[in-house]
């Protein structure tokens, strides 16, 4: 009494874009937090804006949403939308890149190489652009120093071994 009838599996169109949170992809979030990818190939903190320059270097369009949070990690902000299909097509812009998943293992590998070239253009700008302070200066001042942030001086205790405290006379 079985009846041989066809079933027609309808697949639906992919969407072009997936979506990237830093959270996927680092060392020091748990699985449970949101991590994709294993240990040994995750980053350890990456921010939205080193991802996006990943993502520019494998020359895939995307967008940066700096105000977007994931919901498993509420501390961090941003996010990444990469297109990875052709929209009429439907198929990868980049055959070596099909899924999000060989994605995310692109950017690890290459996130490495995007951080290096960035610390040399930070020390290229660091050396041409000269320090604005002058020779005698040791980059003590108002809000700056090593003050812990409680404006000038030492605080309490700033008269300490210098003679009688200014103030009220005490009566004995």
């Amino acid at each position: 009494m079985s009846s041989s009838k066809e079933v027609e599996i309808k697949k639906e169109p992919r969407k072009p874009t997936v979506i990237i949170y830093p959270s996927y992809i680092d060392r020091n979030t748990s699985i449970k937090f949101g991590r994709k990818i294993g240990k040994t190939k995750a980053i350890s903190n990456p921010k939205p804006q080193e991802i996006a320059g990943v993502v520019n270097m494998l020359g895939l369009p995307f967008e940066l949403e700096a105000t977007k949070g994931y919901s498993r990690d509420t501390q961090r902000r941003g996010r990444i939308k990469v297109r990875l299909y052709n929209q009429k097509t439907n198929l990868p812009l980049k055959e070596e890149i099909p899924n999000k998943r060989q994605l995310l293992f692109k950017i690890c590998e290459k996130f490495h190489e995007y951080r290096q070239q960035m610390h040399k253009i930070m020390e290229k700008r660091s050396k041409s652009q000269p320090s604005k302070k002058g020779k005698n200066q040791k980059g003590k001042g108002k809000g700056g120093g090593s003050g812990g942030g409680r404006g000038r001086g030492r605080g309490k205790g700033r008269n300490k071994g210098k003679g009688k405290k200014k103030g009220k006379k005490r009566r004995k």
